[in-house]
């Protein structure tokens, strides 16, 4: 989060491009408790943003202590590793959840998001039930793990991608030394406030570029899903 992209730490684009969304009424980083995390903090009170130290390892916990510290109702997750997050994504899951009343929006399946540019939106009841009735390291460390596998306990739905181009297919998440490799490039040829057309467009001009983290295995996840409604 705090490596140099585009002369900025990753972690300051990921909360620009969050506070860019209509609908996002608060922005909230909510890291650790552990020293290692202080540069985390230092960089978020520079850009004037809520901050919510909590446990390690116990994320879902945290997620919930830092949406009661804050008083959210409606929650958006967004992972520090998405420099290139999609902003009009967000305001469309926030929608989507209030519109129909809905526990839980995801536009994250790989399928229909570009890796890296997608969300998740949920409603702090969620959290709560979530918190109480998880029991596995995963339900615990990867915060809707326990929601989407149990599924028939909440309302649940996932988005569609309203601009997706048949045929793009790209990775711009930051977890391996080749993705910091691409996201250079990217921001490079497109600049920080790069949108998933001006990538598309980009992917298709120079496809061979998007090899560079290709072969980067994405872990184990529940964001794909039949109904993408």
């Amino acid at each position: 989060m705090m490596l140099n992209l585009g002369g900025l730490p990753a972690l300051v684009h990921v909360i620009r491009r969050v506070k860019r969304a209509k609908q996002v009424s608060e922005v909230v980083v909510a890291t650790s408790r552990e020293s290692g995390d202080d540069e985390i903090v230092e960089l978020s009170a520079r850009e004037n943003v809520g901050i919510y130290r909590g446990s390690l390892d116990n994320v879902l916990q945290r997620y919930v202590e830092a949406a009661s510290q804050f008083s959210g109702d409606v929650i958006v997750r967004i992972t520090g590793d998405s420099p290139v997050l999609e902003s009009q994504w967000i305001d469309d899951a926030i929608l989507k959840l209030k519109s129909n009343q809905l526990d839980y929006v995801g536009a994250k399946s790989p399928e229909e998001f570009p890796v890296g540019m997608g969300n998740e939106v949920m409603t702090f009841e969620l959290l709560q039930k979530s918190l109480k009735l998880s029991k596995t390291q995963e339900d615990f460390e990867h915060v809707t793990w326990y929601c989407l596998s149990h599924q028939n306990e909440f309302k649940i739905a996932f988005l569609s991608n309203p601009d997706k181009i048949s045929g793009v297919d790209f990775r711009v998440t930051l977890d391996e030394e080749s993705d910091l490799k691409l996201l250079r490039e990217v921001f490079a040829r497109l600049g920080s406030t790069c949108s998933y057309q001006n990538l598309a467009d980009l992917y298709k001009k120079e496809p061979s570029l998007f090899d560079i983290n290709r072969n980067v295995k994405e872990k184990p996840n529940l964001y794909a899903r039949n109904d993408t409604s």
